[in-house]
């Protein structure tokens, strides 16, 4: 009984929107903003001249791509050493340099050669491999290809494994097993 009020009362109130308020329009009209100077903010050149905004016969302001490809032209900016959008172009952020990474080393334990030692201490929690060689993550640390970790050097790495190199000595890590899921 209350849902069929409901209903109807949303009937009546459609067709009084449509028929009484509508003012004979049928469908959706376009809008048109008013005549209102638009300022480009991209580069302090333009910003002194003022464009209109969006209306019939007036010019229409850039779109972002535009925008951004000016700026680029302006700072010459290299776009197409850029690989992805979340690796900055090294004009802008300089030359990464390797980095010795801190790690808390423990006590050798006894009777392991120094490479059973550092094996036995750290795990490999995942590698990540890009054009620029890419970096392993160690326990919970990021060391990228070149860097050291208590003394041994990260030279290589594959799909699932890491290489480390201390003088002529080398030690690999590698990724546990995945271990699948048993129908049990």
């Amino acid at each position: 009984m209350v849902y069929g009020f409901v209903l109807g009362f949303a009937l009546v109130a459609l067709a009084v929107d449509r028929l009484i308020l509508s003012d004979g329009a049928t469908g959706p009209q376009s809008a048109a903003a008013a005549d209102e100077f638009v300022s480009d903010e991209t580069s302090p050149a333009s910003a002194s001249k003022p464009m209109m905004a969006a209306s019939p016969g007036a010019v229409q302001a850039p779109s972002l791509a535009n925008r951004l490809q000016n700026l680029a032209q302006e700072r010459k900016l290299i776009l197409t050493d850029v690989e992805d959008a979340f690796r900055p172009n090294l004009n802008w952020v300089g030359v990464a340099r390797p980095e010795v990474v801190p790690v808390a080393s423990t006590k050798p334990q006894v009777g392991l050669s120094e490479v059973e030692s550092f094996k036995s201490r750290h795990r490999l929690m995942a590698v990540l491999q890009n054009s620029e060689g890419g970096a392993a993550i160690v326990g919970n640390h990021t060391i990228l290809i070149g860097q050291n970790i208590e003394g041994f050097r990260l030279v290589s790495l594959t799909k699932r494994s890491a290489v480390f190199e201390k003088d002529q000595a080398r030690v690999e890590l590698s990724l546990p097993s995945p271990r699948l899921p048993t129908g049990d």
